[in-house]
């Protein structure tokens, strides 16, 4: 062999090595959701693979990258697999052990990627079916994790990852091989799996077998959802035939079911989203019996989330009423004023709040009335007593509205007034599918008889209500 013949076959094994590790690494199974993706830094090697020999030499043939397609606005889309980080091709496992699988990539065209995501596109599923990726700018690597289970019989399996834009143009594969053996977990550490390199590995067959059961071999049909919940759905279906057992994957979940089951009950499902629900049967190798899907089932609806307003008091419906036994008068301009005056008569204040915008049968969480917002004019607590607030739906304020007497209320003060829980009393308005709020204010005592006035002043629409409620 000449010189150059002889610099030539070193390159060919170089590259034959090169390319067979990088293939080894390229194509790895597994399954569940992708967990987290991570920017990376590091170069990827070129991947290159030699062809059979023709006419006597070997012509070394790069393996071609992914295909890269033209983008409104001059860029142009591709993805170049850089490495598997973790479960090279072959790795074994025992049934249904769980493990993740990574794979590094690099968005090789001259796009940013945003709104990219990897779907699941043929072979052993093992879990999720598609998952968007993080915004990647051009150049850049990132890391995509997929948390995965092992199939349940023993065998090869391979499952097949795209990476799609979102017109949803293919940019590239991700490939996962691994080893299921009839132990309970993986081999020692270092101990070889018996995949020869460069060989392809055998795929589990999709022709149905019934081996263990003798029964005749039939797909499971007529997936459906047979039940709804607050928290919960239910599916049932026709059962399979020669089946060992069930994968019901939920939308990013999935479980595994024994054989002969007929229904599911999904606890807590994630609330308000679409999500695709697909049934595997499997036989007693893991191969794959057949399946059958919904697609656009809508999870239960998320519970209304507690909305809080804050009411003012309307200036236009407050006032306060004068009087001794009886209402004499009515002030609805300016300040409301409740205790006695320099006529030495009652002084009963009267407040109005919309609660309008509430729908009828919300329920009411906390409604706090807050009266702190107020002037003293006098001693009103030393001259008159305690003071007491009542609910009383007054409409139009009038001097029929006073009250003689001295009742219990929902509230009352010895010494300047801060707020009071209102809750039962605002339920029972929106209940009832009224519009206001309203409450009357008094002091203990009618007056002192000193010829001044003993009072406190409310400004125009300084009392405040505010009101949690659902929904």
């Amino acid at each position: 062999m000449n010189e150059r013949h002889t610099s030539t076959a070193l390159i060919l094994v170089t590259l034959a090595l090169i390319a067979a590790s990088l293939a080894c690494g390229r194509q790895t199974t597994l399954t569940p959701q992708i967990i987290v993706a991570t920017p990376t830094t590091a170069a990827s090697a070129a991947e290159v693979q030699p062809t059979a020999p023709e006419g006597g030499e070997e012509q070394p043939t790069a393996l071609p990258e992914p295909t890269s397609t033209s983008v409104p606005g001059g860029c142009a889309d591709g993805m170049h697999f850089v490495a598997d980080v973790t479960v090279p091709d072959g790795t074994a496992f025992g049934p249904h052990e769980h493990f993740i699988k990574t794979w590094r990539i690099r968005n090789s065209g001259s796009c940013d990627w945003a709104g990219y995501y990897v779907v699941f596109d043929s072979g052993e599923p093992m879990g999720t079916l598609d998952q968007p990726i993080p915004d990647t700018p051009a150049g850049e690597e990132l890391d995509i994790s997929i948390e995965m289970t092992a199939p349940g019989g023993p065998g090869n399996y391979t499952g097949r990852w795209q990476v799609r834009s979102p017109d949803g143009a293919n940019l590239g594969n991700l490939t996962c091989i691994i080893v299921v053996e009839s132990g309970e977990g993986p081999p020692p550490a270092g101990e070889p799996t018996e995949v020869p390199m460069g060989e392809a590995t055998e795929e589990p067959t999709s022709e149905p077998t019934a081996e263990s059961t003798g029964e005749p071999v039939v797909p499971p049909a007529n997936l459906r959802v047979s039940g709804w919940g607050m928290h919960s759905l239910t599916f049932a279906w026709d059962d399979a035939g020669g089946e060992t057992g069930y994968i019901l994957m939920l939308g990013n979940d999935s479980v595994s079911l024994s054989a002969d089951t007929t229904s599911y009950m999904w606890e807590d499902p994630p609330c308000g989203i679409t999500v695709e629900i697909v049934l595997i049967a499997r036989d007693s190798g893991g191969a794959e019996i057949g399946r059958v899907m919904l697609s656009g089932i809508d999870t239960p609806a998320c519970p209304a989330q507690p909305q809080t307003v804050t009411l003012q008091s309307l200036p236009a419906e407050d006032g306060y009423v004068r009087g001794l036994d009886s209402g004499a008068s009515v002030n609805l301009e300016g300040d409301i004023k409740v205790g006695d005056g320099k006529q030495n008569s009652q002084q009963q204040a009267f407040l109005s709040f919309d609660i309008s915008a509430i729908p009828q049968g919300a329920t009411i969480q906390e409604a706090t009335l807050d009266l702190s917002n107020y002037t003293v004019d006098g001693d009103p607590f030393a001259a008159l007593g305690v003071l007491r607030a009542y609910k009383q739906l007054y409409e139009t304020l009038d001097t029929g509205d006073f009250v003689a007497g001295f009742p219990d209320g929902f509230a009352e003060w010895s010494g300047p007034p801060g707020t009071a829980n209102v809750t039962a009393q605002v339920q029972r308005s929106v209940n009832n599918g009224v519009s206001r709020f309203q409450v009357r204010l008094q002091f203990q005592n009618k007056t002192d008889n000193d010829g001044a006035g003993d009072r406190l002043r409310f400004p125009e629409g300084g009392p405040a209500l505010t009101i949690t409620h659902v929904p």
